[in-house]
Formats: structure tokens, C-alpha cells, sequence
């Protein structure tokens, strides 16, 4: 992961994505951001592709409620590229548990804001009868992406 941390945290997740926005065009990602929660992440078994469900409300109401934990907690927040397709990048935004956990992910207690450092193939699918039938083959692989 790649990365810049800033001390003080803005006060919505929408001020917060703007910033984020900016670093990921800095660093050659799409501007865009469509955020998603784990239950929108699997892995392909075969090729190792990351499959997306882009839930777009379901992903910023996640993001928004976890960031706001976050600021509450004052332990510091993540906005994490996952990957990118075509203009829109993929993050989710991650908040410690508690100090230990903070340590163990390199976090300061302001604003992480990352991104991979190479591109995985990435498949978007739109069909819920098709993600359904994906999730029951490939989400027990796709538990070791959450610690």
C-alpha cells in the first residue's frame, strides 16, 4: 500500500473524499469514488480477479456511518483504494477497534488516506442473480481480505 496520513481529520466523510479524490488523481487512480462495504468484495478462485458489487447508497451510507465512528473514537481513520475499473475507484473506509489495532495497522490518529500499489483485474457485476451465485462459491476465499 502506498500512502499519505494527515493529522487532523475533516469533519465529514465528504470533505474527507474530496482530499482523497485529489491524492488518488495525484497517484494516476480514477477520481471518482464509489465506496463499498465487505459484502461487495469477492475473489475470483481461479484468476485471483477482485469482483465488485458496486451497492452505490449501500457503500456511502457504510462509509459515512463508519467515519463518523471514527472521528467519535479519535483513533484515527483509513480511506483505502481497494481498485480500479474503467473511471471509478473502488475504497472502503476502515476505523481501528482500539489502540492495539491502530499499531497493527500502521495508523496515526488522523486521516490514512492509501491505495494498492499494483492493480489487481477487477470485474464489475451489475446482475444480483449473478453476484448472489458468485458470493455462495467465492465468499469463504474472499474472508481472508478482512482481518
Amino acid at each position: 500500500m502506498t500512502g499519505i496520513w494527515n493529522p487532523d481529520p475533516p469533519e465529514t466523510l465528504e470533505i474527507a473524499s474530496w482530499r482523497f479524490s485529489e491524492f488518488l488523481a495525484s497517484e494516476g487512480f480514477p477520481s471518482k469514488i464509489c465506496w463499498l462495504t465487505r459484502e461487495d468484495i469477492l475473489i475470483g478462485l481461479h484468476d485471483y480477479r477482485y469482483l465488485i458489487h458496486a451497492r452505490r447508497m449501500e457503500g456511502l451510507k457504510e462509509a459515512e456511518s463508519t467515519y463518523a465512528l471514527g472521528l467519535e473514537r479519535g483513533l484515527g481513520i483509513a480511506l483505502t483504494a481497494f481498485c480500479a475499473f474503467n473511471n471509478e475507484t473502488f475504497a472502503y473506509v476502515i476505523i481501528p477497534e482500539d489502540d492495539i489495532d491502530r499499531q497493527h495497522r500502521l495508523m496515526g490518529k488522523g486521516l490514512k488516506l492509501s491505495h494498492p500499489k499494483e492493480q489487481r483485474t477487477t470485474t464489475v457485476v451489475l446482475s444480483e442473480l449473478r453476484w448472489k451465485i458468485l458470493a455462495s462459491r467465492y465468499a469463504e476465499r474472499s474472508k481472508m481480505l478482512w482481518p
